[in-house]
């Protein structure tokens, strides 16, 4: 009876941390936005996460996209703080389960990929690109070398090279924020 329950215990536990893992990775950085307000992401935080970890695989690279990503910001790294070469360690096999998580939490709220608008949206896209966010971040934003990179990550021809480089080029941009922009309303 004993082995039984340690096994449903066992199974538990290793479906709570499997389930845990799929949801969203808390937002890492120091600012606040007004109530009524969200980031949201135009590029679905799911497909950076995935894209990021597959592709930033040398510790050079990924100490380059989290230096891109921190910037000057004011950034909860747990405790990694101010130690990102031991951030980077902790992905290698076996991997830091702190700082899986801490990676993850980069890579899913890179800055330049959110646009701060309303909290009530019906077209809400969910896990999908969010066009109506990308027509915003044009909306404030008119560099349009930098706008294009979310179109061009969107084309099948995209390649991981180029995706590479769009993702550090958003790592180095802040959040844009959109908020009170007609561009929301449906």
């Amino acid at each position: 009876m004993k082995k039984v329950m340690l096994c449903f215990a066992l199974l538990f536990s290793f479906t709570c941390s499997f389930a845990m893992a799929a949801d969203r990775p808390s937002y890492p950085f120091n600012d606040k936005i007004a109530s009524g307000l969200s980031r949201h992401h135009i590029i679905p935080w799911e497909e950076l996460v995935k894209f990021g970890t597959d592709n930033f695989t040398s510790d050079a690279d990924r100490t380059d996209l989290i230096n891109a990503i921190i910037g000057t910001r004011t950034v909860n790294l747990g405790s990694f703080k101010n130690n990102v070469p031991q951030l980077v360690a902790g992905l290698h096999t076996p991997q830091n389960p702190e700082a899986v998580e801490v990676w993850q939490s980069l890579l899913a709220w890179t800055q330049g990929n959110l646009v701060v608008g309303t909290n009530t949206r019906p077209d809400d896209p969910g896990s999908k690109f969010d066009q109506v966010a990308y027509n915003c971040l044009k909306v404030v934003n008119h560099d349009a070398a930098y706008t294009v990179i979310f179109a061009n990550w969107e084309k099948p021809a995209a390649t991981p090279a180029k995706k590479k480089e769009y993702f550090l080029t958003m790592a180095a941009h802040d959040i844009a924020d959109a908020a009170g922009q007609p561009c929301w309303k449906p």
